[in-house]
């Protein structure tokens, strides 16, 4: 009995997460955001970079981008606010040249999607605070995410 437990904790495990990969493949109702995404954004008047975007359907997401080691990657959340029009909110911790904490960032975006499912436009706000909390500086940017797809083998 006990060495068909780990056998069927695996089952069980295999069977809470295939229900949702079997959703995101098909796309069974999930709004257009969730998934992985390339963005190319440019800060008003700044060079521009690029990011990595993973939103999942609870509504939270993960941001990677260019400014590593200096800025960790983003947590934060999302909610659909119209037909094709989503909001979001994320926080990053950031750094200085020898590593110590220097502040935080928070990035507050508004993405719309056109015709196509697979790119979005996007306006965003961000507010730089130091350590105590203080607001430092802000900025606004401009952007265009495009869906991460599964690709043919060869």
């Amino acid at each position: 009995m006990n060495g068909r437990l780990p056998a069927v904790a695996a089952l069980a495990l295999v069977m809470l997460f295939l229900p949702t990969v079997t959703r995101a493949q098909v796309g069974d109702g999930q709004p257009l955001l969730v998934g992985s995404w390339v963005q190319t954004r440019a800060a008003i008047g700044a060079a521009p970079g690029n990011a990595l975007y993973t939103f999942n359907s609870d509504g939270t997401m993960v941001l990677t981008n260019v400014n590593h080691p200096f800025r960790s990657p983003g947590h934060g959340a999302w909610t659909q606010t119209g037909d094709r029009e989503f909001l979001t909110t994320f926080v990053a911790l950031l750094f200085s040249e020898d590593g110590s904490f220097r502040g935080t960032v928070k990035l507050r975006q508004r993405i719309r999607f056109d015709d196509s499912p697979d790119i979005w436009s996007s306006e965003a706000f961000v507010e730089n605070f130091d350590v105590e909390g203080n607001l430092t500086e802000t900025n606004r940017t401009t952007g265009i995410g495009v869906r991460i797809q599964v690709e043919p083998w060869e």
